[in-house]
């Protein structure tokens, strides 16, 4: 290697020095075809070097000074000039030739190729074509020369021309791998575009055999085979794309999954979907893929069409954890196939310990207080070990205000002496609610030592949980009337609360809340201000988050703006305690 840079080095010094020379002594010491050569060769030694813009000046001094040989030079000119960006100039300089020498210029194939493609390339479109049109016959009839004006001809989107073009082509002319590349990818391209999906297989076939390593070529192929429906066909060539290119079974699946979708066949998609779902243990980012390939948008779940109410039910007995999507699916059978069909889904999956949440959640929000407790008793006792359902019974008792039932039932399977210490607790959405209804009611039951504990134990478990830090952050604000120390961490906890969820108004309430604790006027604002404008933006305008803007507008001097605040409080929610804040501000 050390060798052959020396010689590459070598070179170019006796380039860069003996050419001045050569110039000067071509007339008279070497003939004029001998001088021409040289000075050629010593401009490619230049320019494969790395020194562009010499070479290109040596092959300019050529141009001018052969006046003969500028055909031949404008070749490698032209094409430098391109490649070092000067299109302009490439494009002026066989425009002039082609003017000049226009016999001469036509008859040299390699010259008319690139002056075609980059006429096409920067779309001159009438200069190409009327130049095409001027080639003697022998030039374009050449298999190069046409299959660039062809491939013009396809991005130029001129089907009908481009099809009669490819008619009158001499395959047999077509010797080089690359030409016939060219050839049948444009047959491909051309026959897809008319709906000839057999000519467009016949040439997919043909790309795939000259280059089996080239994954459009196997593509190509599919989309032919896809669109003839020929499926043994499109699972053989699945088959030889997977081993000829050692592809992964996630794409393969993908791939099949983008093929069926592209049909838009709705009962052929919820067929091969609940067929894909039967055969999964869990939801991956492959299977994600595949769903959003082929099930319809859930922006409106009425549209939803009924054959893909299996897979809707595999899919939600994959994603238990998700309650929605199992409304979701009850609504839609519900509304397609009648009541009695939708409560034999609900007792279906309330049946099944893995889905069991999801059914509770959906029967209990039809029932009414008394009912609905013991319903959610019964359930309780039922799975016993399951968190969620254990946090829905809790949620209740809490809502009637029998706490010490609800603390009771919480601590039948959560131990805080354990979770404080042990490190291999699997946080889970039950888990999450638990502690945060058990903190919930240590707090109305004012134990703040234990509802503090809680809410540590919480923090560490769900370090990322917005809710949780931000209810955790406003419990501490409570208590800073007894302990102000609690104000610094309530700040940091309500800060990073924010920072994951900016667009909850309850979040932007506390965060502006502790702020304005902390004396930070400007900022409190700010949040308190965002949080009134989002619960408007969602309609649900808040009296809690303007009373405490108004607050904040007093707290910085501004008494007129925190009184119209109040106002607009106390029509949404009058309260005498507000009353009495605007009568003793008004003047």
């Amino acid at each position: 290697m050390k060798s052959i840079g020396r010689q590459t080095l070598l070179l170019v010094l006796l380039a860069l020095l003996g050419l001045s020379a050569t110039k000067l002594s071509a007339q008279s010491t070497e003939t004029e075809g001998t001088a021409y050569a040289q000075i050629e060769d010593y401009a490619n030694i230049l320019f494969f070097a790395g020194a562009q813009e010499p070479a290109i000046g040596y092959l300019f001094y050529l141009y001018d000074a052969y006046p003969d040989q500028q055909v031949r030079t404008a070749v490698p000119l032209a094409s430098w000039l391109d490649l070092a960006g000067r299109q302009s100039e490439a494009r002026e300089l066989l425009q002039t030739l082609f003017s000049k020498r226009s016999d001469q210029a036509r008859a040299n194939q390699e010259l008319v190729r690139y002056y075609l493609a980059l006429l096409y390339s920067q779309g001159e479109i009438n200069e190409a074509d009327s130049l095409f049109a001027l080639l003697p016959r022998e030039v374009s009839s050449h298999p190069d020369i046409l299959l660039v004006h062809l491939t013009s001809l396809a991005m130029l989107d001129k089907s009908q021309e481009l099809l009669e073009q490819i008619a009158l082509l001499d395959t047999t002319q077509l010797t080089t791998p690359q030409q016939q590349d060219t050839y049948y990818r444009l047959v491909a391209q051309s026959a897809s575009k008319q709906g000839d999906y057999q000519h467009m297989l016949q040439a997919a076939e043909r790309l795939v055999e000259l280059d089996p390593s080239n994954l459009g070529n196997h593509h190509t192929r599919l989309e032919a085979l896809n669109a003839l429906r020929l499926d043994d066909q499109i699972n053989t060539s699945l088959e030889q794309l997977q081993r000829t290119l050692s592809l992964p079974d996630a794409y393969i699946e993908v791939t099949r999954a983008e093929l069926i979708a592209s049909r838009r066949d709705t009962k052929q998609s919820a067929e091969y979907l609940h067929h894909y779902l039967e055969h999964q243990d869990s939801i991956s980012s492959v299977s994600a893929r595949i769903i959003s390939l082929l099930l319809p948008d859930f922006s409106d779940i009425s549209q939803i069409p009924s054959e893909f109410i299996p897979a809707l039910t595999r899919l939600a007995e994959l994603e238990p954890s998700d309650p929605k999507l199992f409304a979701d699916l009850y609504l839609i059978v519900l509304a397609q196939q009648g009541k009695a069909q939708a409560e034999q889904l609900v007792k279906q999956f309330y049946d099944n310990p893995k889905t069991a949440y999801s059914a509770v959640i959906i029967k209990a929000s039809q029932m009414k207080e008394q009912e609905r407790l013991d319903y959610l008793t019964s359930a309780q006792k039922r799975y016993p070990a399951d968190l969620q359902i254990l946090a829905l019974y809790a949620g209740e008792l809490i809502a009637l205000d029998r706490l010490d039932e609800a603390q009771q039932a919480i601590s039948s399977q959560l131990d805080l002496t354990k979770l404080k210490t042990t490190q291999d607790v699997e946080p889970s959405d039950g888990l999450r609610m638990l502690l945060l209804y058990s903190s919930l009611i240590y707090q109305k039951q004012e134990q703040p030592a234990q509802a503090l504990e809680v809410f540590e134990i919480a923090e560490r478990l769900f370090p990322r949980d917005a809710i949780l830090l931000n209810n955790y952050a406003y419990y501490l604000y409570t208590l800073s009337p007894q302990n102000s120390s609690y104000l610094a961490k309530a700040e940091q906890l309500a800060a990073t609360a924010y920072g994951l969820a900016p667009e909850e108004a309850n979040i932007l309430d506390t965060y502006g809340t502790i702020l304005l604790a902390q004396g930070q006027t400007t900022m409190a604002q700010l949040m308190l201000s965002q949080a009134v404008e989002r619960a408007e933006q969602i309609g649900k305008p808040n009296a809690g988050y303007i009373e405490r803007l108004g607050d904040a507008y007093l707290q910085g001097g501004d008494r007129q703006a925190a009184l119209q605040q109040w106002q607009r409080a106390y029509e949404l929610h009058p309260t005498e305690e507000l009353r009495q804040k605007i009568d003793k501000q008004t003047p």
